[in-house]
């Protein structure tokens, strides 16, 4: 997933996680990640289990260009930073994968594949844990919103042995190796024809969204494969919110950074609204224009 400043919560997985790694007391968060900024304005949560800036369980989060993590324990207060651990340097634009564990003291860290020396200041079990909801990107509710891609999150109610952090960076590895990154284009065009925006209660019980228009292309990089007529899906709506890059009126011209469509796949499973889908001649692209919320 691409935040772009936006944010996802999973619906019913934080009181699962909560429950699960306070019972086996043990937790393990693996995820690949890429940071596409620095983080200068404070603590931004790419992973975080958590009720909103004041209480967490646990957050994998960036601060200027530096990996931190908050966990909650008796010992470490209720937003886990009373001790906060810094965990490694980020490179902008690289993707990173983490498998970090800990248990009652006892933390691992493999940043790709290497294992990460951390000294063990946080102490304690998971006992004041409680019920809270899993975001990607932002605080639970939006806050501090992070830029950059997340993939491959795996939880488990577990520490992983090192071996298995290891294998699994490898296998992620050879699995990014063999998927080339998707171009991405920069263009000039006009709006032709829109879709009218889906509604929240039209997508229940999702709170994501993209919608399909049809666009005229007026400039494009040269040697660019885009037709002259095009169509493009924009995120309607994430987190319940209507996002602006959707908003735009048939007339206006807009410059627009563009993917192909069917070099992400992690789209696939989301609510998409297209009044355009028998007009299966135009090429279908992605907005990935950053935006703010």
């Amino acid at each position: 997933m691409r935040t772009n400043g936006g944010h996802f919560t999973a619906p019913d997985a934080g009181p699962r996680i909560t429950a699960a790694a306070i019972e086996s007391n043990a937790i393990t968060v693996e995820a690949t990640f890429t940071p596409l900024g620095r983080a200068d304005d404070g603590f931004e949560p790419i992973i975080t289990l958590s009720g909103g800036p004041d209480a967490r369980n646990f957050s994998l989060g960036q601060v200027g260009g530096n990996l931190f993590l908050r966990l909650r324990t008796p010992e470490n207060g209720l937003n886990g930073d009373k001790y906060e651990r810094q965990l490694s340097r980020l490179k902008i634009g690289k993707p990173h994968h983490l498998s970090l564990s800990y248990s009652n003291g006892d933390i691992t860290v493999f940043i790709d594949g290497e294992q990460v020396w951390t000294r063990p200041r946080i102490q304690g079990d998971f006992s004041n844990w409680e019920p809270m909801d899993l975001t990607f990107g932002a605080e639970y509710g939006g806050a501090s919103p992070w830029h950059g891609l997340i993939e491959n999150v795996a939880i488990y109610d577990r520490m992983l042995e090192p071996n298995e952090a290891r294998q699994n960076a490898d296998a992620l590895q050879l699995i990014r190796a063999r998927i080339p990154d998707p171009e991405t284009w920069t263009i000039e065009a006009q709006l032709e024809k829109a879709t009218p925006l889906p509604t929240l209660e039209e997508i229940k019980p999702y709170t994501e969204a993209l919608v399909a228009h049809q666009y005229k292309v007026l400039e494009k990089p040269p040697g660019s494969p885009l037709a002259d007529t095009i169509l493009v899906y924009h995120w309607a709506i994430l987190d319940s919110e209507t996002m602006p890059g959707a908003q735009a009126n048939p007339g206006d011209t807009l410059r627009l950074d563009l993917q192909r469509f069917d070099q992400n796949p992690q789209l696939n499973s989301l609510r998409q609204k297209n009044d355009f889908a028998d007009q299966v001649d135009l090429v279908e692209y992605l907005d990935t224009t950053p935006f703010t919320r």
